[in-house]
């Protein structure tokens, strides 16, 4: 009898192969999910446009900010619940040269034709709680900062697809031209994932490309639920 020490390596790479997968698994957006979620008549119960905002909207409104840093940029979306359902009603992208001043003075806008956020989820890594106070000193309600560490990341991107697998995310098909051209759909598809050694998810997205729209619309679902404490979210990976 002979020892078949490649054959037992290649089964070994293919388990390996699928262990990854499977830890990838809560995170990974698929085209076929991607499209599913496109809120059609069919999908959610009607054609999703989004809103104008220079009208008044009421409803139970969730919103994420992610602030730009290097070359990234300001990203806002404005989600609303709908009976456990949450419909995308207003993405807002910031040139990179507009300063988080403006930003903020913008938003204040939006609450005031909105009522008020529920709650608004802000990315404040590398920038600091100054931003959330700067936020309440302009009179937006319901604010809280979080910081963009790899648990934190882990757990709003295991939110929004699991939001979307059970049919409870949509937006509409839309595109844009400015700051730069791309569509909705691509955005959701434009993060990577990688299986760290610390059996942490590492994020990231190819050269050319923004992630700003991504997280953005993960912070606005992650306002939909409570935060975990950073020390639960450290035990739990």
């Amino acid at each position: 009898m002979t020892y078949d020490l490649k054959g037992h390596l290649h089964h070994l790479n293919i388990l390996l192969v699928q262990e990854t997968l499977d830890l990838l698994e809560p995170f990974l957006l698929n085209q076929s999910l991607i499209t599913k979620c496109i809120g059609t008549v069919k999908t959610c119960g009607e054609d999703l446009q989004l809103f104008r905002i220079d009208v008044d909207h009421d409803g139970n409104f969730f919103a994420g900010l992610d602030f730009a840093k290097h070359q990234g940029y300001s990203v806002f979306a404005l989600i609303e619940d709908m009976e456990t359902k949450y419909f995308l009603r207003y993405l807002k992208i910031w040139p990179h040269e507009v300063p988080y001043a403006s930003v903020i003075g913008w938003i204040k806008v939006i609450q005031d034709r909105i009522g008020e956020f529920r709650c608004l989820r802000a990315d404040k890594t590398g920038v600091g709680d100054y931003i959330v106070e700067d936020m309440i000193n302009a009179g937006i309600l319901n604010v809280e900062g979080v910081n963009f560490t790899l648990p934190r990341k882990q757990e709003m991107a295991s939110l929004l697809k699991q939001r979307m697998v059970n049919k409870r995310f949509f937006y509409p098909y839309f595109s844009w031209d400015k700051p730069y051209r791309c569509e909705y759909v691509a955005e959701l598809n434009v993060e990577r994932f990688e299986l760290r050694k610390d059996g942490n998810v590492a994020f990231s997205h190819p050269q050319g490309t923004h992630d700003d729209v991504f997280w953005a619309s993960a912070l606005g679902l992650y306002a939909t639920v409570e935060m975990s404490e950073e020390s639960e979210l450290v035990r739990a990976c």
